[in-house]
């Protein structure tokens, strides 16, 4: 989970959980602005609206509850990309580095090339 693998490996993140240092723009737009960050991914995993996802994450953050948001959309990206489930290290990754969470998905999405970018940040 925490780096680098060959695109010929399942099972595996091929981005890290810090690779979000690879991509500052992005990193520092997720850093200062996580629920629309959130948004875009959701938008780009499957389609749905991103100002929805935003709002819905940005309310939940003001209880420190953006976990029942944003756990099940890593569970969908991991049943997508046939990652190993690990529940309890997603739920952990997600009270605890949330920007870096959700740059990780970024990063994943954009290696495997799903879906178009909703918005590239500074690209």
């Amino acid at each position: 989970m925490y780096g680098s693998t060959p695109a010929n490996m399942a099972g595996v993140w091929k981005s890290s959980l810090f690779g979000c240092l690879n991509d500052i723009p992005q990193c520092v737009a997720t850093y200062c602005c996580p629920c629309v960050a959130y948004g875009w991914n959701q938008q780009r995993l499957d389609g749905s609206d991103c100002q929805q996802h935003c709002i819905r994450f940005c309310l939940f953050s003001l209880c420190w509850l953006c976990v029942i948001e944003a756990l099940p959309r890593r569970q969908k990206l991991r049943s997508q990309f046939g990652l190993d489930e690990i529940c309890v290290n997603d739920f952990v990754t997600i009270c605890c580095c949330t920007p870096c969470a959700i740059c990780q998905e970024h990063n994943e999405m954009a290696q495997r090339g799903h879906g178009k970018p909703a918005m590239d940040f500074m690209k």
